[in-house]
């Protein structure tokens, strides 16, 4: 009977800048079959923010893991080209990049999809608290306006009451009545975005 191969999973700690999942997957089955590759993009807001200031508006990844058909394929790999000049060509690209490699034993490809799928779920919990948190504070903003209009048109309604009865003794009511009403504002400690 044979014995099953048991796949080995390399992590990639830095992935050279621009390289895309095809390249990165050529260089690397000269040294083993790949089973899979997953590169991390970078976040969208730092894609943004460079695109915006004239950077390169090619993709980045920020870290990857590549699952080698043989275990004994990913430890050879990560131990031979870790710390390792990619090279190739010198007009190459990647020439003076170096691989950054780390054999994960133990380490299965559910466990990365596992991670990917908590992390999303964890980022979708987070949006949505940080949008009800935004929403409340909305809420409670507009109800402190809408008070702070009703008041001003009650007391608006009452000096016209005023000027229709008598203007004499308005004069007096007036000043007391100054010093007995309640001024309410509404103060904005953050801007609303």
């Amino acid at each position: 009977m044979e014995k099953q191969k048991k796949p080995g999973v390399v992590y990639l700690a830095t992935v050279p800048p621009y390289m895309k999942p095809q390249k990165l997957r050529n260089l690397l089955e000269v040294h083993g079959k790949i089973l899979r590759l997953y590169l991390e993009p970078e976040d969208e807001t730092v894609w943004k923010k460079r695109k915006k200031a004239g950077g390169n508006s090619k993709r980045k990844y920020t870290e990857g893991w590549i699952q080698f058909e043989k275990k004994k394929d990913a430890k050879k790999v990560a131990l031979m080209l870790n710390g390792q000049q990619i090279g190739g060509k010198k007009r190459n690209f990647y020439y003076y990049d170096t691989w950054n490699l780390k054999y994960l034993s133990g380490f299965k490809w559910e466990h990365l999809t596992e991670k990917m799928l908590y992390e999303s779920k964890t980022r979708q919990a987070r949006l949505r608290a940080e949008i009800a948190k935004t929403k409340k504070t909305n809420d409670y903003f507009l109800e402190r306006v809408t008070q702070a209009k009703a008041l001003e048109e009650m007391e608006n309604r009452r000096n016209k009451k005023r000027k229709n009865q008598n203007l004499a003794s308005s004069e007096n009511e007036s000043t007391i009545d100054k010093d007995k009403r309640v001024r309410r504002q509404v103060y904005q400690h953050k801007p609303i975005i």
